[in-house]
């Protein structure tokens, strides 16, 4: 057999994240850091969602709106000691760990899915283009979800000025 010749493309990249987060579990200042970090992630993605808006770039704002999502479940489910590695997985979770104690509603698990799905087809899909007004409901739609998840995450957390 002909040996694979190595391209600059074989390189394996060192993802910080995943080297830290199987030591942070048992270290309370770690967690603490990791869910500071995700909310901070989660309100730079609303606000630059909102930049996007006003510049009429309404799919880019639709992405960073999901990840304004994306990131703030994350703190909740690392908060709570519980671990989600795809997006699916975190919906899931949700549904397992927030809809069955009643801490949210059906509804913000649809709101969950269906804007992951939007996101998906904005950043994969063909000659997909949502208008302005699509893309208000959906940061509107945002506002409220996060909101809801927010309530859910410790008072340390949401006091601060985390921006």
């Amino acid at each position: 057999t002909i040996p694979k010749t190595k391209t600059k493309y074989d390189v394996k990249f060192y993802n910080p994240i995943k080297a830290w987060y199987p030591f942070m579990k048992n270290n309370t200042t770690d967690i603490r850091n990791y869910v500071r970090y995700k909310i901070v992630k989660s309100n730079h993605s609303l606000r630059a969602a909102s930049l996007l808006m006003e510049n009429a770039f309404y799919n880019e704002a639709i992405s960073r709106l999901y990840y304004a999502c994306f990131y703030l479940v994350k703190a909740y489910l690392c908060e709570h000691s519980l671990e989600a590695k795809t997006h699916e997985e975190i919906r899931d979770m949700m549904r397992i760990h927030l809809v069955q104690t009643k801490a949210i509603t059906e509804n913000d698990v649809i709101f969950y899915s269906n804007i992951f799905e939007i996101r998906h087809s904005v950043d994969y899909g063909y000659f997909i283009d949502f208008d302005k007004k699509i893309a208000q409901v959906l940061f509107t739609e945002t506002e409220i979800f996060i909101i809801n998840i927010k309530e859910l995450i410790s008072d340390d957390f949401t006091n601060e000025n985390l921006y």
